[in-house]
């Protein structure tokens, strides 16, 4: 299905980092749903979030640290990785 939604630009990590979250969360939630991308899998949802969120937030990604729970993803799973932003921000 084509859609012509944006989808959210980066993150901003200047100013208060909970509210621009707070936001970029919001924007992203109406994005999958508007898109019909928030039934996807949890690979395609993480990858459409770390293309939204932009650069400098994937050198945060990639600090964090998964269990290994989920042995398909690494123990990613897109509400594990949602969460790890969330106790970023």
């Amino acid at each position: 299905m084509a859609h012509n939604l944006t989808p959210p630009g980066p993150l901003r990590l200047v100013g208060n980092l909970e509210a621009n979250w707070k936001r970029f969360r919001q924007l992203l939630n109406q994005y999958l749903a508007g898109s019909n991308l928030d039934a996807k899998p949890d690979k395609t949802k993480i990858g459409i979030l770390l293309s939204c969120l932009g650069e400098e937030c994937l050198e945060i990604y990639e600090s964090f640290v998964f269990d290994d729970t989920d042995a398909n993803n690494n123990g990613r799973t897109y509400a594990r990785v949602i969460q790890k932003f969330e106790d970023y921000c």
